[in-house]
């Protein structure tokens, strides 16, 4: 649904307001959240204070809510007439909200992140009220109306408690958001996040582990109209994964073609890096390194390659799962099948070769090595 902006800035004591006029109902009822973004009241924070290395935050107060507070880090420079990506991302329950800033996944990716604060003081930092959902959208709708973002890739993100009101503000208002990031979380999606792209996060040592069932029920509902992804990463307790696997959910949910499944990682990722190429080695009868008892002829491999290929679609994230989950290269599958063109060369001469030739974001047919048959994507690198 395209957002119609009319724009007026207003200054007042070096700080800025700004109104929108026209933004269509977010509810998908007609309820709930107002038509326009609330006033605004901007200004430039020392982020040398806050957070060493992050430029370009700025504070944003809602007029006449002192509480309702926001951060909105740019970690690069926005080229003139280009749409970027947004994260809102809310914190846990009594956490200083600046240490969420997700600084490596904003740089890489060159997108904004809105830093949300809940109102309420817990301790050394802050905890959240239901209410603060609103605020929480209102603040979304500002950023979306003013900075340069395109308004179809906006996620939203919570850890802990924040991931109960990040699930809140979506059924709030869905239609601001292209999906949802949970990690740690306190509460599992619902009925109401049937048609969200979700991807839920949780740690093998986290006391919130147990919802697992709960979200897998979700994910596999028959009323379920956009896939979820459930991510259980291995020795991982009560907080955020690396930003490499963060990263690669937020591919997954902006890439619309992409699957839902469960998918199993290490806490920490073996390639922490971009490298040039992705790949997945499916094996065959009688392909090296294939146990005795494998029967499956290379034909069907074959087929069953090229319908996977058809239904990747050439998307990152999608790619990075089906390697994470049917990848038998045991030394790449859990980064997604990352690899350089050494390690492709390894397997044969023929593979790099075939590597080489992709244009960026292409993937090949698949190709046949000693060892069975790949797929291989060729990486874009960031601009």
């Amino acid at each position: 649904m395209p957002i119609l902006v009319a724009r007026t800035l207003f200054m007042a004591a070096g700080s800025v307001l700004f109104a929108s006029s026209v933004f269509p109902c977010l509810h998908a009822k007609g309820k709930g959240p107002p038509q326009k973004p609330p006033e605004v009241i901007e200004e430039k924070v020392d982020a040398a204070t806050n957070m060493t290395g992050v430029q370009f935050l700025t504070k944003m107060t809602v007029k006449g809510e002192p509480a309702a507070i926001g951060f909105l880090q740019e970690a690069f420079e926005p080229q003139k007439d280009r749409k970027y990506e947004l994260l809102v991302s809310l914190h846990g329950h009594g956490a200083d909200p600046k240490g969420f800033l997700y600084h490596a996944v904003a740089a890489r990716r060159k997108c904004y992140v809105l830093i949300v604060q809940g109102r309420t003081p817990a301790g050394e930092g802050f905890a959240w009220e239901e209410s603060d959902r609103e605020y929480v959208a209102g603040l979304a709708m500002h950023v979306i109306g003013k900075y340069q973002v395109d308004p179809k890739r906006v996620i939203i993100a919570g850890h802990s408690a924040g991931a109960h009101i990040a699930l809140s503000t979506y059924r709030y208002a869905p239609l601001l958001f292209a999906g949802i990031i949970t990690t740690a979380g306190a509460a599992a999606p619902d009925s109401a996040h049937y048609a969200a792209r979700c991807v839920v996060f949780l740690g093998t040592t986290d006391p919130n582990y147990a919802l697992a069932s709960s979200v897998r029920s979700n994910f596999e509902s028959k009323k379920r109209t956009a896939p979820g992804s459930l991510r259980i990463v291995t020795g991982l307790g009560h907080d955020i994964p690396e930003f490499f696997y963060f990263d690669q959910a937020m591919d997954w949910i902006l890439e619309t073609k992409a699957r839902g499944w469960e998918v199993t990682l290490p806490k920490t990722p073996p390639v922490k890096e971009m490298k040039d190429f992705a790949h997945i080695l499916m094996r065959h009868a009688g392909a090296e390194g294939a146990p005795a008892s494998l029967k499956t002829p290379k034909t069907r491999i074959l087929a069953e390659m090229k319908n996977m290929k058809k239904l990747l679609s050439g998307g990152l994230a999608g790619f990075f799962m089906e390697a994470a989950r049917f990848s038998e290269d045991s030394q790449t599958a859990a980064s997604g099948g990352l690899i350089d063109p050494a390690g492709l060369a390894a397997f044969s001469e023929g593979l790099r070769s075939a590597a080489d030739a992709l244009k960026p974001g292409e993937i090949s047919e698949p190709v046949e090595s000693p060892q069975g048959l790949h797929l291989v994507l060729k990486l874009k690198k960031a601009e």
